[in-house]
């Protein structure tokens, strides 16, 4: 099963661009750094969806202190806090960019491993119906970090409910909900890329980023099973004396 992440991605890859240049990179000290962008919806050669991508974001923390990571996508007034009619499936575009799409995020954080890529697991927040506000996030789907760290290198998986651990750390994620988007009536219908945005508070630097289409993988179960059949019936065989 292939994993097509383009087609008919033209508007997905366009705001991968988009994030790219829009990161403020190796700004040392800044207090607050905003950055966007997306995740795709992973379709196999049929056509089907079979997944959503997951992004990694790098970053070097220049000194001890508590680090806030922020997330917005989630685009229904689902507690009704925008207008107080009564209306909890209307949809709002949060983040201003003329289309209702979005995710449910989930990010694990990782110390980068050196290679740009995850090492040693810190932590991970799915869900922040406390917290995740002040961004204007209008939902606590949005996710929400606020931890001490210590200077050093650290990598930030983003991706999409129901994200496991293993799958943040090989940027492929199987559950095919999301990317969404809502007819504002209680309905959902996938759409190719869900936007987002992250802001991240503290004394830090990003550094990096490596969308979900570019993160490497770690080969399909199935894949691996049919390697290692291919590796036993390649192996000689001693005749057993009798």
């Amino acid at each position: 099963m292939s994993r097509n992440h383009f087609a008919p991605l033209l508007g997905a890859t366009a705001s991968i661009a988009a994030a790219l240049f829009s990161v403020p990179l190796a700004q040392a000290g800044v207090a607050e750094t905003v950055i966007t962008g997306s995740i795709l919806e992973i379709l196999d050669d049929t056509g089907g969806r079979v997944g959503s991508t997951v992004d990694w974001w790098l970053f070097t923390v220049i000194s001890p202190g508590v680090v806030t990571i922020d997330t917005l996508s989630w685009e229904i007034d689902s507690e009704d806090l925008l207008d107080g009619d009564d209306d909890f499936d209307e949809t709002f575009d949060v983040n201003g960019d003329a289309q209702i799409a979005f995710i449910d995020p989930y990010i694990y954080l990782f110390e980068d491993n050196g290679a740009m890529a995850p090492g040693t697991f810190i932590d991970a927040n799915d869900d922040d119906f406390s917290s995740t506000y002040g961004d204007g996030s209008i939902y606590g789907y949005d996710s929400y970090l606020s931890i001490f760290l210590a200077p050093g290198d650290y990598l930030l998986a983003i991706g999409s409910f129901l994200l496991s651990e293993e799958e943040a750390i090989t940027a492929y994620n199987d559950e095919s909900f999301y990317p969404t988007s809502s007819d504002g009536l209680d309905g959902f219908f996938p759409v190719p890329e869900g936007p987002y945005r992250i802001t991240w508070s503290g004394e830090l630097s990003v550094t990096g980023f490596i969308p979900g289409s570019n993160a490497p993988r770690i080969p399909e179960p199935s894949a691996l099973a049919l390697a290692a059949i291919g590796m036993l019936s390649a192996v000689p065989r001693r005749r057993i004396a009798t």
